[in-house]
């Protein structure tokens, strides 16, 4: 196979919007690879409050963590990727960090799931669930608070990586606390009618490197013990009990029972993949996940998610509002403490699963 150059700049565009997975995730953080929601390609960027683009980034993504990143794609053929290119990205973000609004960002997000023909609440309903954090509204809180506190990725894709990038990139990288600055070097080996692509990440020295190990750490995957100790830190300990009850009861009635950042999750296993009705979080609150369990057969129909919302509200201490049924609405653990109250709960529980699984 022959190294070729690409034909054009939307060609490269094009790849890295429909297959995000070629910005080196996976080298970026091989402990905890990195994924990507695409929120818009071509992204508007004001200068100032309501104001109209001034320029437009080429994509913007969000990972997993929340964490907007920034993607400006160039050929090495054309000469801005020497200097320009920073000057451009630093524009972007330092006016993108200011003038986008989560609910902007939401929106656009929105309008591309559309324009694919795919529900929103469903994609990323997937996407977070991949990490057993279904609760969308955090997410969207989360992408704000980053954005705010300039907490962001800048990358910079092309086809071959100019030396004079590359040191910008190092320099910048180990000097900027908030923010992790990228270089994806993305050749393209065509031959026998294959295309091969190959992304390799540049610009992580161990500077930079130490300072992402010291991010992982912050934020590690709870096992059941650290679930648990994590929450006793932060509530009373009739509600520690409580909710070690739960967990249990996850663990034997459920199909898997898997923990997040922060949540405890029971799932039920159907043709391959999890349904996450009820997510147990580390601050005392349980989330029902009404986002997560329409796209179940079962549940698709509003009349089924209204029976659960109002067997829940049966239980002393819980009032979901109707209009909650397509999203992820919270309520108390506290309101379980009651020994009646956390039957009535597992017995809804236990409908809910029986219900999925007819799906």
């Amino acid at each position: 196979m022959q190294e070729r150059p690409y034909e054009n700049e939307d060609l490269l565009q094009t790849l890295v919007e429909r297959h995000p997975e070629l910005l080196a995730g996976d080298q970026m953080n091989p402990a905890s690879p990195r994924r990507w929601l695409l929120i818009s390609r071509e992204m508007a960027v004001p200068d100032e409050t309501d104001g109209s683009a001034r320029w437009s980034i080429d994509h913007l993504f969000v990972d997993q963590d929340a964490i907007p990143t920034l993607v400006e794609v160039k050929r090495s053929s054309d000469t801005r990727i020497r200097r320009e290119v920073v000057g451009q990205m630093l524009d972007y973000a330092a006016n993108g960090v200011v003038y986008w609004p989560a609910k902007m960002m939401r929106s656009q997000f929105d309008g591309v799931c559309r324009s694919r023909n795919e529900e929103p609440g469903e994609v990323l309903s997937h996407f977070l669930g991949q990490d057993g954090n279904g609760d969308q509204d955090a997410f969207w809180e989360a992408v704000d608070s980053n954005l705010r506190s300039g907490r962001i990725r800048l990358v910079f894709l092309a086809d071959q990586i100019p030396t004079e990038l590359q040191r910008v990139v190092e320099f910048l990288n180990e000097h900027m606390s908030r923010v992790d600055v990228i270089a994806v070097e993305l050749k393209q080996f065509v031959g026998q009618g294959i295309q091969t692509l190959v992304p390799r990440l540049i610009g992580q020295t161990a500077a930079a490197k130490q300072k992402q190990e010291q991010a992982i750490r912050r934020k590690q995957i709870l096992d059941k013990d650290t679930f648990l100790a994590t929450l006793a830190d932060g509530v009373d300990k009739e509600t520690t009990d409580t909710a070690r009850r739960v967990v249990d009861w996850m663990q034997q009635n459920t199909d898997a029972l898997t923990f997040g950042t922060s949540s405890a999750i029971g799932s039920v296993k159907l043709n391959g993949k999890n349904v996450n009705p009820f997510l147990l979080y580390s601050n005392g609150m349980v989330e029902v996940s009404f986002g997560n369990i329409r796209g179940n057969s079962s549940f698709r129909d509003q009349g089924k998610r209204t029976e659960l919302l109002e067997k829940l509200n049966l239980i002393m201490g819980i009032k979901i509002q109707q209009d909650r049924i397509e999203f992820f609405p919270k309520f108390p653990l506290s309101a379980l403490q009651n020994e009646q109250a956390l039957h009535q709960f597992f017995d809804v529980y236990r409908w809910t699963v029986d219900e999925i699984k007819k799906g």
